[in-house]
């Protein structure tokens, strides 16, 4: 008898992926070409209190984010905002961009969806 893989599940249980790469991050594949969706890869950043980028960044890939938990700090070329649970942005390819948990006591949550080429852990060159 074949197994079946799980059809459900949630996030912290998940195993930790590659590529978490600023302290007091954890980065989870929730999604992606290893399991149910071949064309992109939806991870889970889970940011501790403090934890975040330090300097923008830039790749030819998009992303498509959405805040599920806490407020994070966001920069996309020259603009500065804050996005709280339950905000989306848009980040297109060639931004520079980065993004930081802005509590002292909370953690962040935010759900990141790239297209293969942009995530290290199913082995392709991004973050």
């Amino acid at each position: 008898m074949a197994v079946q893989k799980p059809l459900h599940g949630s996030i912290v249980d998940l195993p930790n992926a590659p590529g978490a790469f600023f302290k007091g991050a954890t980065k989870k594949v929730v999604f992606g070409p290893t399991h149910f969706w071949d064309d992109y890869v939806m991870r889970a950043w889970i940011l501790e209190p403090g934890a975040g980028e330090d300097h923008t960044h830039h790749h030819e890939w998009p992303h498509w984010v959405v805040c599920l938990q806490g407020v994070c700090g966001n920069v996309i070329d020259n603009d500065t905002f804050d996005m709280a649970a339950g905000d989306w942005m848009f980040i297109p390819g060639d931004a520079e961009h980065r993004f930081w948990n802005k509590s002292d006591t909370e953690t962040c949550t935010v759900l990141c969806i790239v297209p293969p080429e942009g995530d290290i852990a199913i082995g392709g060159y991004g973050c």
